[in-house]
């Protein structure tokens, strides 16, 4: 995906996840506030509560200025705030400091 460079995959051996996370990091076109909050509810599904953090509060660059369909109150009170071994490094860091 760095590169642009086509590749073509058997669907069936893709992880939906991985394919799915990156498609919301390398987005061909800058991301809509609709497909922004689609996007932040799914992180929250998975249990990516640091990625939908980062997000939210304004520490991941690309979604500073998404406009959110719920305020950043409701969807932080949403996130878990216990530590996970299971996910230990968040897909999408801080990238403000």
């Amino acid at each position: 995906m760095i590169y642009k460079n086509a590749v073509s995959k058997d669907h069936l051996q893709v992880n939906d996840t991985l394919q799915k996370l990156l498609s919301f990091e390398f987005a061909d076109t800058m991301m809509t506030n609709d497909v922004a909050n689609e996007a932040l509810e799914y992180l929250i599904k998975i249990k990516l509560h640091h990625s939908a953090y980062n997000w939210i509060s304004g520490e991941f660059v690309l979604m500073e200025h998404k406009t959110w369909k719920k305020s950043n109150k409701v969807m932080i009170d949403k996130l878990s705030t216990k530590k996970s071994e299971k996910y230990i490094q968040p897909w999408f860091s801080d990238t403000n400091k």
